[in-house]
């Protein structure tokens, strides 16, 4: 009989944040951030642990005093960083282990048996993403929503806050599919994950080129959920996250 294979889910959150002060520790129906974040992903089939790894005391605290698990680690450019430091800290070996971004709120659970299950089937492929398709061509158009394009294996071909693909033959069907902040990676791959941003990575400031731009794979999958992102990054967004928290409670 096959061992079962082992899942750490972390959450990378750090104090300061470009436009909301401590956003991991915003309040959102009564609750920070981090905990609803926590508390979703914890709710996922076959995981063996969820932690959160962090940059503050004051943020450690919080996860501690809700039930959670939390490690601290240094100063870091992204979460990717952040996480390879946490686990190897750790020092307890997982085979996959996924990065749920501090502000998704309303990360469905089942996604991340989405992300991990290619990694599971497939030692091979070294990480994987997911997505989901726009809403709205407002939200495709705004710089701080991700877009992603996939070649029809299902890897990523690019990542870019621009509008693309360009449009030029809107009837060629091409779909418009935004990333949503998840990844998993294989234990092996997260131990040899490339230690230097890449200047695409700097340029886009997003993670993930550095690994395209070192010639690894990602497997892109769209999330069967209906989930439509609802990330926090601005002060409009944190209001419009309340405002859903609302409405999903009333």
């Amino acid at each position: 009989m096959a061992k079962k294979k082992t899942i750490l889910v972390m959450i990378p959150a750090r104090f300061n944040s470009e436009e909301i002060f401590c956003k991991t520790l915003a309040d959102i129906g009564g609750k920070p951030m981090i905990q609803h974040v926590y508390e979703r992903v914890g709710k996922a089939a076959g995981i063996s642990r969820v932690m959160v790894a962090c940059d503050h005391e004051q943020i450690k605290q919080a996860v501690e005093g809700f039930g959670g698990q939390a490690i601290i680690t240094g100063k870091h450019i992204c979460g990717s960083d952040r996480i390879v430091e946490a686990y190897s800290k750790l020092g307890q070996k997982f085979d996959v282990i996924v990065d749920v971004q501090a502000d998704e709120p309303f990360v469905e659970p089942r996604m991340v048996e989405e992300v991990t299950r290619p990694l599971l089937d497939d030692p091979r492929i070294p990480m994987a993403t997911v997505c989901c398709e726009f809403g709205s061509e407002a939200d495709w158009m705004y710089p701080f929503n991700v877009k992603v394009v996939k070649g029809i294996d299902g890897f990523a071909l690019y990542f870019t806050r621009s509008p693309v693909p360009y449009l030029r033959n809107k009837e060629a069907g091409a779909r418009l599919f935004q990333h949503v902040g998840i990844y998993a990676w294989q234990g092996w791959f997260l131990e040899k994950y490339p230690p230097t941003p890449s200047p695409l990575e700097l340029a886009e400031s997003l993670e993930q080129l550095r690994v395209l731009e070192n010639g690894y794979k990602i497997k892109v999958v769209e999330t069967a959920t209906g989930y439509r992102k609802v990330a926090v990054n601005t002060p409009e967004d944190l209001e419009r996250a309340r405002q859903i928290m609302a409405g999903n409670r009333g």
